[in-house]
């Protein structure tokens, strides 16, 4: 009686394995099947003119850049460098600057900088 049992469970398992299967590959072409006799919708914004070989060597390209590691994570991708970094010296000049700033008050609590006249 047991045996029966878990065939039964096997079969329902296999059979939802099998559709979930089948939509996940329909979700990736530009084809979805749709209840009515027309039996599929073609939507062109999710057509890839890019083929398999091309998404495999940018994926590639971008897990060698140093920043991968933090970035597959959720991380932002690194701001690119413009010009000479800052000395300290000069940040804390441009802090004090802003601090003398009338809405300094609230912007340091969270409210944005006044718009500009």
């Amino acid at each position: 009686m047991s045996v029966l049992r878990f065939r039964h469970a096997g079969a329902l398992v296999t059979l939802a394995l099998a559709s979930t299967l089948s939509l996940v590959a329909n979700a990736g072409s530009a084809y979805h099947p749709t209840p009515d006799e027309a039996g599929a919708v073609y939507h062109p914004q999710h057509a890839s003119l890019r083929t398999r070989a091309d998404v495999a060597t940018e994926l590639g390209k971008a897990q060698t850049h140093p920043a991968w590691n933090s970035v597959s994570r959720g991380a932002p991708w690194p701001a690119a460098r413009q010009g000479e970094p800052k000395t300290r010296a000069q940040v804390v000049a441009e802090l004090n600057a802003a601090m003398k700033h009338p809405a300094w008050n609230s912007v340091s609590r969270g409210a944005p900088w006044p718009a500009a006249r």
